[in-house]
């Protein structure tokens, strides 16, 4: 009786503890559900907005390609975008320098 009540007490002890690691994991089960949703939110909106940006730079381009196919009466334009192009260039490569340095 007493060996039975021990086994008992010792069962009763391990079946606690396992109930409660079942429930931490349900829980983190519960988390990661919870992240991994947030996530595919998070990743939908960015292909939208990839989308649109896609759509932005192919219309910039078409109207590039415009200006640039007017011919001759449009050069003063056409410098003015080369410029703009090129002072863009510098203006990346000084900004990821400072970056690099840190």
């Amino acid at each position: 009786p007493a060996q039975d009540d021990l086994v008992e007490e010792q069962n009763e002890r391990l079946a606690q503890e396992l109930a409660g690691k079942v429930s931490r994991l349900k829980n983190l089960a519960f988390e990661i559900e919870h992240e991994t949703k947030d996530q595919n939110n998070f990743l939908n909106g960015m292909v939208d907005d990839f989308d649109s940006s896609h759509s932005l730079l192919g219309k910039s381009m078409g109207r590039v390609k415009n200006i640039l196919t007017m011919g001759s009466s449009n050069r003063k334009t056409m410098c003015y975008v080369g410029f703009l192009i090129f002072a863009f260039f510098i203006l990346v490569y000084y900004t990821s320098s400072l970056f690099s340095r840190n």
